[in-house]
């Protein structure tokens, strides 16, 4: 397990666990020792297919108040069709546990890079409910 941060923070997060790392996020050597290429390469390419899982079940929802997807990895952006309110869309899902942010016409979804496949069956479980009516 590695961490980057900033001197400021250590007081606050010191002493980690055994074998824990700190990468200096000011020395470059330091990141590129603690993440070689082979690690970045898997965390990009699981990080990929949790995303490309996740939009293609959103979409796979057919819900009315729902356009397009669009999005990168897991930071993944749904349109909200113009005669549905997305504020009150918003406030619903976060009232019922789904934290989502808005984004210009849309909605946006930043989850964790650490989002299991329960997260995501959770995730829309939630939309289901919460939307098949479209608020």
């Amino acid at each position: 397990l590695t961490a980057t941060g900033q001197e400021v923070f250590h007081n606050y997060f010191f002493p980690f666990t055994e074998g824990f790392r700190y990468a200096d996020v000011n020395s470059l050597e330091s990141l590129e020792a603690a993440a070689g290429d082979d690690v970045c390469a898997v965390m990009l390419e699981l990080v990929q297919a949790k995303g490309d899982y996740l939009r293609k079940a959103i979409e796979a929802l057919n819900l009315p108040c729902f356009g397009k997807t669009r999005g990168m990895g897991l930071m993944i952006g749904i349109e909200v069709r113009d005669s549905y309110d997305k504020g009150k869309i918003l406030s619903r899902l976060i009232e019922n546990g789904l934290l989502v942010l808005t984004a210009g016409p849309g909605m946006r979804l930043l989850p964790p890079l650490i989002l299991t496949a329960d997260d995501v069956d959770d995730a829309l479980a939630i939309l289901r409910s919460v939307l098949e009516k479209c608020v």
